[in-house]
């Protein structure tokens, strides 16, 4: 490798530690983003959990107000 000028050298330096801070600041986002998009589907299956409840309790109530399903 040729011999770097102070300047030239200060750069590559430079440039070596901004790299390495963006591949923390990278790490450190796509780590929060595994955390909120584990918090939203944890909500969207709270939601579906309930969406289906709401759905077992219409069935229920359209069962009882059948008059011809008590007889079967």
């Amino acid at each position: 490798m040729p011999r770097l000028s102070p300047l030239q050298r200060a750069y590559l330096l430079g440039y070596r530690r901004a790299k390495a801070q963006m591949s923390r600041e990278l790490h450190e986002m796509a780590r929060r983003l595994d955390d909120e998009i584990a918090e939203l589907a944890d909500e969207m299956k709270g939601m579906r959990d309930e969406f289906h409840r709401y759905q077992a309790v219409e069935r229920a109530i359209a069962t009882e107000r059948d008059l011809d399903a008590w007889l079967n």
